[in-house]
């Protein structure tokens, strides 16, 4: 009998620092941003629409950083900053004064027969 209740005793000490270590070190859950989110989406349709009407990639192959923007600045809402940089390997990231800060990528290949990969950057922040 006294066995049996030892054991039992174990157990819930077992039990208990298992449960305490669970509450404990349990990373919170932290819900997403929609409205980032959101912006983001948006900002990938709208390039994504672009280069489906052949206006992106033209204007990636050249680095032409303002045509794209200005092609955004119809689809995008007025609420948010953006910035466009194109680049063909690593990319430096720019600096901004600002803590919500979130970037979409866009990689186009080239042109027909013209292998020459460019990866399109929206930064935006609010």
């Amino acid at each position: 009998m006294k066995g049996v209740t030892k054991t039992l005793e174990v157990v819930i000490a077992v039990l208990m620092v298992l449960i305490s270590y669970v509450l404990l070190y349990s990373a919170p859950i932290i819900p997403p941003d929609f409205q980032s989110i959101n912006l983001q989406l948006q900002a990938f349709n709208s390039l994504q629409t672009l280069d489906a009407n052949n206006e992106l990639r033209q204007a990636a192959l050249q680095n032409d950083t303002s045509t794209i923007s200005n092609k955004l600045a119809g689809i995008l809402s007025g609420n948010v900053n953006y910035l466009v940089s194109i680049c063909t390997s690593a990319c430096a990231a720019p600096v901004f004064n600002s803590t919500s800060i979130f970037s979409v990528s866009y990689i186009i290949s080239g042109d027909v027969g013209n292998f020459n990969p460019r990866q399109v950057i929206v930064y935006m922040w609010s």
